[in-house]
């Protein structure tokens, strides 16, 4: 079989490409922190990004972000600064993905974040505050939606925020997907020894980042207080 394409000579037309669930996340946590002072237009359609939407506009007591890793972690920061206390939980995958590194820097700022289950690990119970501290400092290979989370609260904190990058690496919690196995017992005398097994598959969990001595110096990022917060005010 053969296929022959011929381009038109002119094409005019329109086309909206579709957004994306990083910008379109942010863009959502940011509007709510304003006050929902703008319409948001062309928003992601994923699933993370509807999640989203239904956790700021439902107005319910428990969120249930299912897997959505980004909602996870800008909500968190997003509820420890609104009014209110709600639970955050997800799918059994979510409750075994670590959130300690920005529950860690949250409470640092003065935020009531509690663990329902297990210590490092959704869901989270989170009381929102007016937080008064200004300076925290994260190791320096977290994941950048932790610091994102972070930077989108500054401007409604009292005293803005200073956060510093450290040369500290974070080390990954031990995840609890399951319980480490028993070696084989060795086998009994006049039995002829079988091959070692191989070794299984390594765990998905991340491998810890060896320690860095950086050849630059690592400078702090820093969100003032803007002199108008009334706009920001959850």
């Amino acid at each position: 079989m053969q296929i022959k394409v011929t381009a038109p000579a002119q094409i005019h037309t329109t086309i909206q490409l579709p957004s994306s669930k990083s910008i379109s996340n942010r863009a959502l946590i940011i509007n709510a922190l304003g006050n929902r002072t703008f319409q948001l237009e062309n928003l992601s359609d994923c699933d993370d990004t509807q999640v989203m939407i239904h956790a700021l506009n439902d107005g319910k007591n428990t969120i249930d972000i299912m897997a959505a890793g980004t909602a996870m972690r800008f909500l968190t920061a997003y509820l420890s600064v609104t009014p209110g206390t709600r639970i955050i939980t997800g799918t059994q995958r979510m409750q075994q993905r670590p959130i300690q590194v920005l529950v860690n820097a949250l409470r640092e700022l003065g935020a009531e974040i509690e663990y329902i289950i297990n210590d490092g690990y959704p869901p989270l119970r989170i009381t929102g505050h007016k937080l008064q501290k200004d300076t925290i400092s994260l190791p320096g290979n977290v994941s950048s939606q932790y610091i994102s989370a972070l930077l989108m609260i500054a401007p409604i904190l009292s005293n803005g925020l200073t956060l510093t990058p450290s040369s500290e690496n974070q080390t990954p919690p031990p995840s609890h997907s399951s319980p480490p196995k028993s070696p084989p017992p060795p086998p009994e005398a006049g039995q002829p020894q079988n091959d070692p097994p191989l070794p299984e598959a390594e765990s998905s969990s991340p491998r810890p980042s060896p320690k860095h001595d950086y050849p630059f110096p690592i400078l702090p990022l820093s969100c003032h207080k803007i002199k108008n917060t009334k706009d920001f005010s959850p």
